[in-house]
């Protein structure tokens, strides 16, 4: 990396962000993404350096997405093991009760969400391109009730963050109508993720398992994952990518970055 100009050095990490991104295996992309994150951070002191206003943005954008992506992960992971201990202390039918119960309680409460979101009606292209009009499937994972609502909120900020990019891009390369028409989609795009993301907050397995059979099963369900899983590692990766931090560049590198 040393011996490469600094954005093909960036450049050379797009197959694994592209595979972080993709990539239904989540402890493998749990357990890559420090080690990236480090390599981000070192380009965003390099480019820094260089005056590369554009590639500085990139680079942070990144940075800030896989902060999202981590927590995801790890919250996808966790719905999946509180289902598979709920199965192994209850049983099948439990879990069937248990998935019923989040689809109709999710079914009732999205309407809700939704009209809670000013212009809600606007945002109907965006749905449509975020792929949040068709019911996502990912592996074993798809139609598991609040698994599904999860995995939409992935989609919701993968697709800002594409839009983000392109904006960037387009303002980069002087082309600033087309940068703002973009800039005006992020605005709409980012009204996407409060109403999934409450949702998704609401419709918990392990909420619903409280709801439906009080503390005297749940407790005994979380418990079990973090007797008997791998969380505790999950978590703690997390945890180091969100303990990357942004430190703001010294004034002369920042007017460096903005006169480029």
């Amino acid at each position: 990396m040393a011996n490469m100009p600094i954005h093909e050095a960036f450049k050379d990490e797009t197959y694994a962000l592209r595979f972080m991104l993709e990539s239904p295996w989540h402890a493998v992309v749990l357990g890559r993404m420090p080690a990236a994150m480090q390599k981000y951070q070192r380009a965003r002191i390099a480019a820094i350096k260089s005056g590369d206003a554009a590639l500085l943005q990139d680079i942070e954008l990144t940075i800030r997405f896989l902060r999202y992506e981590a927590s995801d992960r790890v919250n996808i992971k966790f719905e999946y093991l509180v289902v598979e201990a709920f199965e192994a202390l209850q049983g099948a039918d439990a879990v069937e009760g248990l998935l019923d119960y989040q689809q109709r309680f999710i079914a009732r409460q999205e309407a809700a969400e939704w009209d809670a979101v000013p212009g809600c009606r606007k945002l109907l292209h965006e749905f449509v391109e975020a792929g949040l009009s068709q019911s996502p499937s990912w592996g074993s994972e798809g139609g598991k009730a609040n698994i599904s609502q999860q995995t939409r909120l992935r989609l919701a900020r993968h697709h800002l963050l594409g839009l983000t990019r392109e904006a960037q891009q387009a303002y980069s390369s002087g082309e600033r109508h087309k940068g703002w028409h973009l800039q005006q989609r992020c605005h709409q795009a980012k009204k996407l993720i409060a109403p999934l993301a409450i949702l998704e907050c609401k419709s918990k397995a392990l909420t619903s398992i409280k709801a439906l059979h009080g503390d005297e099963v749940s407790q005994p369900v979380l418990a079990w994952v973090k007797d008997n899983t791998r969380l505790r590692e999950y978590e703690a990766l997390r945890d180091a990518v969100q303990a990357v931090k942004l430190a703001p560049a010294r004034p002369a590198q920042t007017l460096r970055a903005i006169a480029s």
